[in-house]
């Protein structure tokens, strides 16, 4: 017999033995009406990860302040150089929408005058207070007390940016500016020589030696690092007799590399390498060839935190109580150097 048509029987019955029999009825459905309740209820909604805590780790790694400088010498003159910066996004963890920066003045007027022109991501990026105070001319640099003073009693967001990170891919830019030569000293000189002779075991045989001198900057912020020396040759003069210091041939490109490690600032240094004439080449051919076409390149990089246009850079929460702090800087260079 189903509940439903048990229940008033139950209930005659209970009628039957007075309150007694009323008051045990009623306890009766209240259980089993508990014993129901769980099948009636809703489903449980699944547990929420929660996100990670940010971190003012999080926040200082990103954003990332990079400068490239590049540079064309021929005869041992800078014909061509200048440099490009730029705020740029690196990876950043979940829960972290956005970011506020600031780029400090540097010593050279010229510098903070470029920095009034920088182009902004409208995309990303959103001015906040007064940029002007972030490029005034003849402020300290990033760094110094004068600037840091300024910098302390100044408002929050006077100068300052903020990056939106919602759809922005790594490497984003948000603020991007570009320096003259006259803005940005070569960090690194450097000349490319040919000089043609012969080898003193066999007359009448032609040789090439093609010598790379160089000097960094004694006023670079650090050392340069990781110097990579590439030098070309053209297919007359390809047979690579002997260099100093060693250095990687590849025979199918025509190319030399050296591998500096460090150049401190002030440092001076030569690369020499020897090549020989190829078969049926005539030695003026070959000499001709060599000066016209040997070619120099050189990449670096200076360790992080310093610029080399002398700017400086803070980043901090986007909450607008939240202090600035410090931020990633990275530099680099490449220079091609021709005879």
């Amino acid at each position: 017999m189903l509940e439903a048509e048990k229940a008033p029987e139950a209930a005659a019955a209970a009628a039957a033995e007075g309150p007694e029999g009323w008051a045990q009825f009623g306890e009766e459905v209240e259980a089993a009406g508990a014993a129901a309740a769980p099948a009636d209820q809703a489903p449980a909604k699944p547990a929420v990860p929660a996100l990670p805590a940010i971190t003012e780790v999080d926040v200082k790694d990103s954003l990332q302040l990079t400068e490239v400088w590049r540079a064309e010498v021929a005869g041992g003159t800078v014909v061509r150089a200048g440099m490009e910066g730029g705020v740029r996004r690196r990876l950043a963890p979940y829960g972290l929408a956005a970011a506020r920066f600031r780029v400090l003045p540097a010593h050279a007027g010229v510098v903070n005058a470029c920095l009034r022109v920088a182009a902004m991501n409208r995309d990303f990026a959103e001015q906040l207070g007064d940029s002007s105070a972030a490029a005034a001319p003849g402020s300290t640099a990033a760094g110094g007390s004068s600037n840091a003073a300024e910098a302390a009693a100044a408002p929050a967001d006077q100068g300052a940016f903020l990056a939106k990170f919602t759809q922005a891919s790594v490497g984003c830019c948000y603020l991007q500016y570009t320096l003259p030569a006259v803005a940005c000293p070569p960090p690194l000189l450097a000349e490319l020589l040919v000089v043609p002779g012969t080898d003193p075991a066999k007359p009448g045989s032609w040789q090439g030696l093609v010598v790379l001198r160089y000097v960094a900057s004694p006023q670079l912020p650090g050392p340069l690092l990781d110097v990579v020396v590439d030098l070309s040759v053209p297919p007359e003069a390809a047979t690579l007799v002997r260099t100093s210091p060693s250095a990687q041939w590849s025979k199918e490109q025509c190319q030399l590399r050296w591998t500096v490690p460090r150049i401190a600032p002030g440092a001076a240094g030569e690369l020499r390498a020897v090549f020989g004439g190829k078969a049926g080449v005539a030695a003026a051919a070959a000499t001709s060839a060599l000066s016209r076409q040997a070619e120099a390149r050189l990449l670096f990089s200076l360790r992080p935190g310093k610029s080399l246009s002398g700017v400086g850079f803070q980043v901090a929460a986007a909450e607008p109580e939240a202090p600035f702090m410090p931020a990633n800087m990275q530099c680099f260079g490449e220079m091609r150097v021709r005879v």
